[in-house]
């Protein structure tokens, strides 16, 4: 299989979830293999880094896209908030970081009338919460 700098993109799906019940952490599930610039990398399924600084306001949506570099270590990006399904089109589609591997991402949709969803501190299966955790592979490549 030939890969270049275009598919930084996980092989095999990485199983995000989360870690446990009432958790705020963001696993990898599986050991799975992903490209950075042509080269192959293996990732032993475990935690990743903390969503901290990551917030969805109340009555939102917003997408993570999930990221590894080299070592191994998880990074984010996140989607403007989302109003409408349209725009998550959108943010599925808008986000790429060099030298690092595109491995999922999470749709977070905050559905309290109030309550701001923090990373780090909002656990992920909160009951106004609905999180889709979405493998990204270079077969997907959502």
């Amino acid at each position: 299989m030939n890969f270049s700098s275009q598919n930084n993109v996980a092989v095999q799906a990485a199983g995000l979830a989360i870690k446990a019940g009432s958790s705020a952490v963001l696993k990898a599930s599986n050991t799975f293999l992903y490209v950075i610039d042509g080269n192959v990398y293996s990732k032993t399924g475990a935690d990743l880094a903390a969503l901290t600084g990551y917030t969805v306001e109340a009555g939102s949506t917003a997408v993570l896209s999930v990221y590894l570099n080299a070592s191994g270590t998880a990074s984010y990006v996140k989607s403007v908030e989302i109003l409408n399904a349209a725009q998550v089109t959108t943010a599925l589609f808008s986000t790429e970081q060099n030298a690092k591997a595109l491995i999922g991402r999470l749709i977070i949709r905050n559905a309290t009338a109030s309550t701001q969803f923090v990373g780090g501190s909002t656990v992920l299966d909160l009951s106004n919460l609905v999180v889709t955790y979405l493998d990204v592979t270079s077969v997907t490549s959502l």
